[in-house]
């Protein structure tokens, strides 16, 4: 079957993704981090992703781009998601993702790509930790 998009209901970053049955459990949801040193490494980042009307097989990965310079700074490795015949329900799955070196602070895109189409993308902002 030939590939059509899905449309992307959300893009969580976080720390893990825990599924138990039908219950899905995010843990720690970023969207900011505040590092004491640069470059700064999340040991794990984990991505929660819902979409629906998807068709066909998706060649999956996340992308994280530096937007100051533009430089991609770390991808995932690569997934085959399968759509299955049901475009109304909302397929869900996690990529993850171990040692994350962000070299920067400022603001990054993160972005799911399938079959080398951006198809979602979240911000993550890094910011020095200021003293208190």
């Amino acid at each position: 079957m030939q590939f059509i998009p899905p449309n992307i209901r959300y893009m969580l970053l976080c720390d893990e993704v825990l599924r138990l049955e039908r219950q899905v459990s995010i843990i720690n949801l970023m969207s900011s981090i505040q590092a004491p040193s640069f470059p700064h490494v999340i040991p794990d980042l984990s991505i929660y992703i819902g979409l629906t009307g998807g068709r066909g097989i998706a060649r999956t990965r996340i992308r994280g781009i530096h937007v100051d310079t533009g430089e991609s700074v770390f991808t995932s490795k690569t997934h085959d998601v399968h759509f299955v015949n049901r475009p109304l329900d909302i397929l869900g799955f996690s990529l993850h993702i171990k040692k994350v070196r962000l070299p920067f602070p400022g603001l990054y895109i993160v972005e799911c790509l399938m079959n080398d189409l951006v198809i979602a993308h979240q911000t993550l902002v890094l910011r020095e930790l200021e003293d208190v």
